[in-house]
């Protein structure tokens, strides 16, 4: 017997082209913005997963009648490499301007996928992206599964999360 967790199938969010361009818009506005290289690991699907990173954004999903989120894990470390790389200086590991930079990379990487998806039917709306600290995001109740993607980026493993709501 498979104790695996299980997703209903043919939830839109779901389909493997938003996992898909979820993480082409992240190779392709780390690549753009910081000049770094992503690599991505298998996707994987958890029940009760809690979110390692140190600094998380959260974009909610919109594309009626399907509701969802998607957060973005970081490092304070593989942020600051990541601000260094893009505005060419310094940041201190508990600057608040970290928050801030991956507000602005999820923003980019969420508008790519988006113009993807929509581009395939999705009709997903606008959306602000929510950054903080991880310990402060606020908590997801959802009875389904979430989806979490692992990649690599300045040698750390940071992570997408799917959520269906």
């Amino acid at each position: 017997m498979n104790t695996a967790p299980k997703i209903a199938s043919g939830h839109p969010f779901l389909n493997s082209a938003v996992v898909t361009n979820l993480a082409n818009g992240v190779v392709k506005t780390l690549h753009a913005m910081a000049q770094v290289t992503s690599i991505f690991e298998k996707t994987f699907v958890e029940k009760n997963w809690k979110a390692p990173g140190e600094v998380s954004v959260f974009i909610d999903l919109q594309s009626p009648p399907s509701f969802g989120q998607v957060r973005f894990h970081f490092s304070r470390k593989v942020l600051a490499q990541l601000y260094k790389n893009m505005m060419n200086e310094e940041i201190d590991l508990d600057s608040d301007d970290l928050t801030d930079c991956l507000g602005e990379i999820s923003n980019v990487c969420y508008g790519y996928t988006k113009g993807e998806l929509n581009k395939q039917g999705y009709a997903l709306r606008m959306a602000l992206p929510n950054p903080g600290k991880t310990v402060d995001m606020p908590e997801l109740i959802s009875h389904h599964p979430h989806i979490i993607i692992p990649f690599t980026v300045c040698e750390e493993t940071c992570y997408i999360q799917i959520v269906i709501l």
